[in-house]
């Protein structure tokens, strides 16, 4: 007969690691499962199983490409709040037949201070 698995309980410690910390939360109701706030939707908890892996269950959901695309948009949202609200101003094209993507305008106070005086 094998030996029982080791059950990895929730680490409150984790909370305090930044590779986690945004997005991790103990789950309600059972201390052997995680949530993942970033993959959570329609108002339902994304849990997870810490099993007996402990610590490498989050690196684990933390390498998913799902949770990967979620925490680089979240990131990146921390880092520029700002540019969520911010609508581009139209840029014009010198050439339009020889460009295959159209270039992009950046965003000055000015604009956002227009926009925001003229509504």
């Amino acid at each position: 007969m094998a030996p029982p698995k080791h059950i990895t309980y929730f680490n409150p410690d984790w909370l305090l690691d930044k590779r986690f910390s945004y997005w991790l939360q103990p789950a309600p109701k059972d201390n052997t499962l995680a949530a993942c706030r970033l993959c959570s939707s329609g108002g339902q908890l994304k849990t997870f199983s810490l099993s007996s892996m402990g610590i490498k269950a989050l690196e684990s959901h933390a390498s998913g490409s799902k949770h990967k695309i979620r925490a680089e948009s979240y990131l990146n949202a921390r880092e520029n709040p700002i540019e969520g609200f911010l609508v581009q101003p139209p840029t014009q094209q010198s050439n339009a037949a020889s460009s295959k993507t159209p270039s992009r305008g950046k965003f000055e106070f000015r604009d956002l201070l227009f926009v925001y005086f003229t509504g």
